[in-house]
């Protein structure tokens, strides 16, 4: 890949999804795949929101749980496009013992691997956490239509219409947290500049193109170099002003700790407004322990933290 970048003017833009559309759900993404990476949801099938899972030994305590969401008030919103996309997506109410957190609607854009139903984890922990979820594909991810990944300028249109549709669903349009997980913080961040909400959140989230390419080759290229759309969150956060809190693990091996601190060091947010969280030993995430992963309970407690301490979304 690095051979053909620097052979002329091709870039990163085709590469950069790793996307499952629900029609090659097959055995060689279910049965034959390691646990945490099994997809074997066909596109005529509903997602087990209710799963069982394998969690990591030292994700929870003896006395902790992570409830199973209720199927019965799992919402399907999909979002209908202009040019005939129509955008998988869901509402899944809070259970409503956490009342702080009852009106906070978490807007999740996840990472890049297949779709929605390898990020049911991460959604469970957060519906856990108490808070109400809009959670949605990716053109090419999952069972959004077309099962063709997106250009940048598609990709952020739709992220902008995701935006537009929490609304609608939302208890409090006025509490919306905008959550970029890995591959997710590039919308996220088109989503917070478009209309902000309470805060935003990253987890292990998308920094820049030459940064991921850097810290999967050992060699770094300027992301115009490498990309046609708009990939530098770098650049990008600058103009973000609001409560902006990271989380980042000290052995990431996709997005680097100096990377998620520029990053912080560079939003435009007060310096009281934001926080980065690092988590000493902790990997990227799902098939390896990522910042949730590594203790549910310290997660749960960091995000409810930074929220109070700023009076955000509260």
């Amino acid at each position: 890949m690095l051979a053909l970048l620097l052979m002329g003017c091709n870039t990163l833009d085709w590469a950069l999804h790793n996307n499952v559309p629900c029609a090659e759900v097959t055995t060689a993404t279910c049965g034959d795949k390691p646990y945490w990476d099994q997809i074997c949801t066909p596109c005529n099938a509903r997602y087990e929101w209710d799963r069982d899972y394998d969690y990591f030994p030292q994700t929870l305590k003896e006395d902790q749980t992570i409830r199973h969401i209720d199927l019965a008030r799992v919402l399907d919103v999909d979002i209908e496009r202009d040019d005939g996309a129509v955008l998988d997506a869901y509402f899944i109410p809070a259970h409503g013992e956490h009342l702080e957190n009852s009106e906070v609607t978490v807007l999740y854009n996840h990472g890049n691997y297949a779709g929605i139903e390898h990020y049911l984890p991460r959604i469970r922990y957060l519906h856990e956490a108490g808070f109400n979820l809009y959670v949605w594909d990716y053109r090419g991810y999952g069972k959004t239509t077309p099962d063709i990944a997106p250009d940048a300028a598609t990709w952020f249109a739709d992220a902008r219409a995701a935006r537009d549709a929490v609304d609608d669903v939302a208890p409090d349009p006025d509490k919306v947290l905008i959550y970029g997980n890995s591959l997710g913080g590039l919308p996220a961040v088109e989503q917070v500049l478009y209309r902000p909400g309470c805060a935003l959140f990253f987890e292990a989230g998308f920094t820049t193109l030459e940064a991921l390419a850097g810290s999967n080759s050992g060699v770094f290229l300027p992301d115009s170099m490498l990309s046609s759309g708009s990939y530098d969150n770098l650049e990008k956060i600058v103009s973000y002003t609001g409560p902006f809190f990271a989380m980042i693990g000290s052995e990431d091996g996709t997005f680097r700790e100096e990377d998620t601190q520029a990053l912080v060091d560079r939003a435009g947010s007060a310096p009281a407004d934001k926080a980065i969280w690092v988590l000493d030993g902790v990997d990227h995430g799902i098939t390896t322990v990522g910042v949730p992963e590594a203790s549910y309970g310290q997660y749960a407690l960091q995000m409810d933290t930074f929220l109070d301490e700023r009076e955000a979304c509260r």
